[in-house]
């Protein structure tokens, strides 16, 4: 049974992770062995029963940095944008000093420019 399980671990390390193009959560979050090398050593040192046992808990452990991970990149996400106003004080003068301020930046975009001839500021 241990051997089946190693050569188990062995095909996947081999043929199916490269196919999935990214590593180990866990060993990405904390630079650890991945999952797979830590569940091929734990079964040969401690045999099929125990070494499963040890892989459990480390496919817990990186399961839920995978969910830490996904929740993160998914808040960063949803946080791009732009302002809607000025964040200058203008203080009851008119807000000649806003003119294009309103701009917080975006994950890749542009905010598009006006074509009413006003000097390039921001719609």
């Amino acid at each position: 049974m241990k051997s089946a399980m190693l050569l188990a671990i062995a095909f996947y390390r081999r043929w199916i992770s490269p196919l999935k193009g990214f590593s180990c959560a866990y060993r990405v979050y904390t630079g650890h062995a991945s999952c797979s090398r830590l569940g091929f050593r734990a079964i040969r040192r401690y045999g099929a029963l125990r070494g499963m046992a040890v892989l459990r808990a480390r496919l817990t452990r990186c399961a839920d940095a995978h969910r830490e991970h996904r929740q993160m990149h998914l808040h960063l996400h949803s946080q791009a944008g732009f302002c809607d106003g000025c964040d200058i004080p203008c203080d009851g003068i008119d807000c000649v000093n806003c003119s294009g301020v309103g701009d917080c930046g975006s994950w890749g975009g542009s905010k598009k420019k006006s074509t009413d001839g006003d000097k390039g500021q921001s719609t």
